[in-house]
């Protein structure tokens, strides 16, 4: 019941944890240390949840699978990047803005694509495959449209995503095929664990930044522009689709694709830029509140009509 509970108000979830951390900045200060672990965490919840022998649709589907790789890490982050450098002024908040579209497709994708009635199959092969490819993408997209003002070395990024998704996969991967009953406990109540330690990284991402982060009259304007940016993000595709797919694709690729492609893990982008750069780490704050309506399944249901 609980997890039936948390599925259907996932967005809610989120959104209290950004309240809870607007009330109680000073203990999510003290939760910062945690924030790495609360995400590796996370992600190894993912690689128990998936569903790996389907993985096989890759072969079946690798057209339907790359276009929606070359969304998720060419045509969003490329326009979130023109949107970023014209709307923003702030090195700091375009980085986070950029690394947070690039992010892979969330763990929580397949769930609202067989909700809508989409190919649920197509939606875990875009989701696993931008996985993979992110430690290699992530970091050389990233250099291809900031250059110099990335704050943070190529390699140290590349080296930080390796341990922060590829490993993790791995050993929830081994999780589910050595250890069943483990593997159960955790599958059946996967949505209340993805709901904690998300909540846990949003509440600390909150928190740190108004500790942390000055934002002045000017940064504050700026997080306006940042909320519109992703809500194009988001919400731009969906509404978008008609125009965008081409007429002949079944209506239940047309869904995964959109869902697996809007739907971004940006509590990686917000993990690695909490140690490195916390002002950075606004922008892909600012995307959580976003993705609150996005995870919400009757506004969804509204807009995929």
């Amino acid at each position: 019941m609980l997890n039936n509970i948390v599925k259907k108000y996932f967005g809610i979830g989120i959104a209290l944890a950004i309240v809870a951390a607007l009330l109680f900045p000073y203990s999510a200060v003290k939760l910062h240390p945690l924030a790495v672990l609360f995400l590796f965490c996370l992600m190894v919840v993912t690689g128990i949840t998936i569903d790996w022998p389907r993985m096989k649709i890759i072969l079946k589907k690798p057209i339907a699978i790359l276009f929606g790789n070359c969304i998720i890490y060419l045509i969003v982050p490329v326009i979130v990047f023109l949107l970023s450098k014209i709307l923003l002024t702030t090195d700091q908040y375009i980085y986070g803005a950029v690394f947070a579209a690039l992010t892979p497709a969330a763990i929580v994708a397949p769930f609202f694509t067989r909700l809508f009635k989409g190919n649920t199959e197509l939606s875990f092969g875009i989701l696993v495959s931008s996985m993979i490819l992110s430690p290699l993408l992530i970091p050389i997209m990233l250099k291809l449209l900031l250059g110099d003002t990335v704050t943070m070395p190529t390699m140290l990024l590349a080296k930080d995503m390796l341990l922060l998704i590829p490993l993790p996969l791995l050993l929830g991967f081994s999780i589910k095929t050595f250890f069943a009953k483990i593997s159960k406990i955790v599958y059946d109540n996967s949505p209340i664990l993805n709901f904690v330690f998300l909540s846990l990284l949003i509440f600390i991402l909150f928190g740190v930044s108004l500790q942390k982060v000055n934002l002045g009259y000017g940064g504050y304007s700026e997080l306006g522009w940042l909320l519109l940016i992703f809500f194009v993000q988001d919400f731009g595709l969906i509404l978008g689709a008609r125009f965008v797919f081409w007429p002949r694709m079944p209506s239940a690729d047309r869904t995964a694709i959109i869902l697996s492609a809007s739907m971004k893990n940006i509590a990686i982008a917000a993990g690695i830029l909490l140690i490195y750069d916390p002002r950075a780490a606004i922008a892909p704050g600012i995307a959580f509140i976003v993705h609150a309506f996005l995870f919400t399944p009757w506004i969804l249901k509204k807009l995929l009509k």
